[in-house]
């Protein structure tokens, strides 16, 4: 297995793990997604999820080479927020 250092910003706060290259990245024993992976999940297209992250709706994580890595339960919470939102609406 390769691993590759990570750090990723979460609500202001810096963030260090560990990111295995699988199809699934771990970090902290949760799956991570690449910006397309987290599309297909969303059922939207990467660049929904670029500009979600660009705009701090989705919590994003970054490797070394600036690539963006999502985790699952983070777009489960988002998923979730948006269900809530359509129904308020």
């Amino acid at each position: 297995m390769n691993f590759l250092p990570i750090q990723g910003v979460v609500d202001g706060q810096i963030c260090g793990g560990v990111e295995e290259m699988s199809s699934h990245r771990a970090l902290h024993g949760t799956q991570m997604m690449s910006v397309s992976e987290a599309a297909e999940y969303l059922g939207v297209s990467a660049a929904s999820v670029r500009h979600w992250s660009d705009a701090g709706r989705l919590p994003v994580y970054r490797t070394p080479g600036n690539q963006r890595r999502f985790r699952q339960t983070d777009l489960q919470s988002f998923i979730s927020s948006m269900r809530g939102f359509r129904s308020s609406g």
